[in-house]
């Protein structure tokens, strides 16, 4: 999230001929006005007690009372586990007859793909109830039936959705994510309905009424979320998968289908792909900056100072403990291709010690305000579900609360070692964001507030 570019500029080292695909008019799905509306995930229209230590675990508020770490981490916490509900057979609502066991499609699955709102063909987004994938030509014609087959765990994926397209394996900083079986990590990020609906709206996936809503309005600004009454703000995903093979664990993640681009040879396949990494940005009213929440599955990487004393054991997915060589250094391009070797610094996740390990502590309350304790929730309270798999890194927001006219953003530096991975003690996600813009416009001018996206919007088609 840090570095010269970020989320939304894509990196396609193959043409991208688009194969042809139907399309519903967008939008599709009702507000009526009110609050509280499913898709929406409010508390207020929520009643499902589950026994988890939470009445509402498959919803959280639409902004926090208080700007504070403490308050701005549960918002972090209680919108991650809600996302990871299992969704109903309607696009990205929860199914409020399910608790989370195993692994299913997510809410979060059922977010719009940027590559299905700012298409490459330069139509209209897809409608929001419509999964279908606009795919490039080496993509159509796969036999899916025939590329699941030969998976031996494909019982244990979902397939609720057609598989999703990952495109990108270069990270916004030029420089490419190899694991542990010598193959690329891939990026995508999507949006929720609030955000969704923002562009549709406003034809802001065409480039001409992009330019015309910056004509009149001077700048993007997306619903924030309020607390009274209960409205939802515009989130945005940026996640990060791997593919899964042989000697891999499929229990320890949640999975997909992919269609996989080689952007060596521009070939396409149907791949099953583990969630290893996830950024979510979420927009509140009073908070121009957005916050930004960042989770990591926890085979990734150790805990350690890159300056060593480094682990000697374990099983990780970017970090060989018997190997010698730098950790969190960048590769160079003309090496063979080589693993990363990646350690997860303390300094750039947070200050969140209590990623390093899944032991309860002294003083450990129910969920309430006591986030410090999180990631224990995450491990014991959702054991059994892909929640378990996954640990908060951080909460990057801004502090306005200081004596001095500047904010100050808290904590000062945000990584995640699956994207930012040779940049993490200097990676700040809000002091990058805050460059999103076209090129004619001004430093500082936040023209895309926050979202890179908007450099993908291509002159309408019919």
């Amino acid at each position: 999230m840090a570095g010269q570019m970020s989320w939304g500029r894509a990196v396609r080292a193959v043409p991208f001929a688009i194969a042809a695909v139907v399309v519903a008019p967008a939008p599709a799905v009702a507000q009526d006005g009110s609050v509280c509306v499913p898709i929406d995930q409010l508390t207020c229209g929520c009643d499902m007690p589950t026994g988890l230590g939470d009445p509402y675990p498959a919803c959280f508020i639409g902004q926090v009372n208080l700007t504070n770490d403490r308050q701005i981490d549960s918002f972090s916490a209680r919108a991650f586990t809600a996302l990871h509900w299992p969704m109903s057979a309607k696009m990205a609502v929860f199914d409020a007859g399910r608790t989370p066991a195993g692994d299913y499609t997510t809410v979060l699955d059922g977010w719009k793909s940027t590559r299905e709102i700012f298409r490459a063909d330069g139509k209209a987004p897809v409608a929001w109830e419509d999964d279908t994938r606009v795919l490039p030509a080496a993509c159509t014609g796969i036999d899916l039936a025939a590329a699941k087959a030969r998976v031996g765990f494909a019982d244990q994926i979902p397939a609720v959705l057609q598989p999703r397209l990952l495109d990108e394996s270069v990270t916004p900083q030029g420089n490419v994510v190899i694991d542990a079986h010598k193959r690329r990590t891939r990026y995508e990020i999507a949006m929720n309905w609030q955000a969704y609906d923002y562009i549709a709206e406003n034809r802001l996936w065409d480039a001409a009424g992009l330019d015309a809503y910056l004509s009149e309005h001077g700048k993007i600004d997306f619903p924030g979320g309020d607390w009274n009454p209960q409205t939802r703000g515009a989130m945005v995903a940026k996640m990060a998968w791997m593919i899964l093979g042989e000697g891999d664990r499929p229990e320890a993640f949640h999975k997909s289908w992919a269609y996989v681009l080689a952007p060596e040879t521009g070939a396409c396949s149907v791949e099953p792909v583990g969630l290893i990494g996830l950024h979510l940005a979420f927009k509140m009213d009073g908070n121009v900056n957005w916050n930004w929440a960042s989770f990591i599955q926890t085979a990734v990487a150790p805990v350690a100072d890159p300056a060593g004393p480094l682990p000697t054991g374990g099983a990780w997915l970017f970090f060989d403990p018997t190997g010698s060589g730098p950790v969190n250094t960048k590769p160079d391009p003309d090496a063979p291709i080589v693993p990363a070797r990646l350690v997860i610094d303390p300094g750039s996740a947070g200050g969140y010690p209590k990623i390093a390990g899944d032991d309860p502590t002294a003083g450990c309350q129910d969920w309430g305000f006591d986030y410090a304790c999180f990631n224990r929730h995450l491990a014991t309270d959702y054991a059994g579900s892909l929640i378990a798999n996954y640990r908060l890194l951080g909460t990057q927001w801004t502090d306005y609360s200081g004596s001095s006219s500047t904010p100050v953003l808290t904590p000062s530096h945000l990584a995640n070692a699956t994207m930012e991975s040779f940049i993490q003690p200097t990676s700040s996600c809000i002091a990058c964001h805050a460059t999103a813009k076209r090129p004619s416009d001004p430093l500082g001018s936040q023209t895309f507030d926050f979202i890179f996206s908007f450099a993908d919007a291509l002159p309408a088609q019919n």
